[in-house]
């Protein structure tokens, strides 16, 4: 007597039984179908392919056990045939519910001079870690707590961050969620002021130029923006880094005309 289990997707037959079967969060259950005596071949025909069926025989018993390897669905479409000796069909057709996972949710993202802060929901019971992801790449696993201070993303542009659960039976997503980059500011201001690392200048535009003074109107630092805002690493012309004290800044258009002038506090 040869007995199998193959991979297939039903595509028809006549049905005779339904029913559901709730699937745990461990990703496992098991149930019997009696057959007809005489039943010699069995076949599992499968769909979705997120599930896997393992089966054994055991008298005029067919003892099938379906093991969720993929929480990507939430719920799929398992039909057995089995077919007798004398080549009679019939289909046990089942619909497999699972425990759908708590999704984490991004609640706020906040970009500063220093980086960029974002939190988000727990994703309850069960859930062992968190990971994050930031425009498609994973830049920080094993979380514990729902809130991350991302300090290498580059605070002028827009980066986009997903959080994915991470549970015993599988992971969770959240929906993607994007930063505003303090390069679409369009008001002309610097801060943090006062400053002690660095200094971002926003409302600037392509080939404006920022030019520092100290208090005595000596040209300290100068350049010329590529973008709509600028970090100042509070360096002078030299590069080293400038003394604690006031300073001034102008913000000039292409024209040479100032647009904007302001005060800084440098501490250390």
């Amino acid at each position: 007597m040869r007995r199998a289990c193959v991979w297939f997707i039903l595509l028809f037959f006549p049905f005779f039984c339904f029913g559901f079967i709730d699937v745990p969060n461990d990703g496992e259950v098991s149930f019997m179908i009696k057959s007809e005596r005489g039943v010699s071949e069995y076949f599992i025909l499968l769909n979705p392919l997120s599930y896997h069926v393992h089966c054994s025989v055991s008298g005029d018993y067919l003892n099938v056990e379906v093991f969720k390897f993929s929480d990507e669905y939430s719920s799929g479409l398992l039909k057995i045939m089995v077919i007798d000796s004398s080549g009679r069909t019939g289909v046990f057709e089942t619909v497999l519910v699972s425990h759908s996972l708590k999704k984490p949710a991004i609640k706020s993202l906040k970009t500063s001079s220093d980086g960029i802060h974002l939190s988000w929901s727990s994703a309850g019971p069960g859930c062992i870690c968190y990971d994050l992801y930031r425009d498609g790449v994973l830049i920080k696993s094993n979380l514990r707590e729902t809130q991350y201070y991302d300090r290498e993303a580059d605070v002028l542009n827009s980066h986009c961050y997903r959080v994915n659960a991470v549970f015993s039976s599988g992971e969770s997503s959240s929906e993607e969620k994007c930063s505003t980059g303090l390069s679409s500011i369009t008001e002309k201001k610097a801060f943090p002021n006062p400053a002690k690392d660095k200094v971002v200048f926003t409302g600037l535009d392509r080939d404006w130029e920022l030019v520092i003074l100290n208090v005595s109107g000596d040209v300290v630092f100068s350049v010329k923006a590529d973008d709509k805002a600028y970090i100042w690493y509070l360096l002078n012309s030299s590069g080293n880094k400038v003394s604690s004290g006031i300073y001034y800044y102008l913000m000039k258009s292409p024209s040479g005309s100032v647009e904007k002038t302001g005060k800084l506090a440098i501490v250390k």
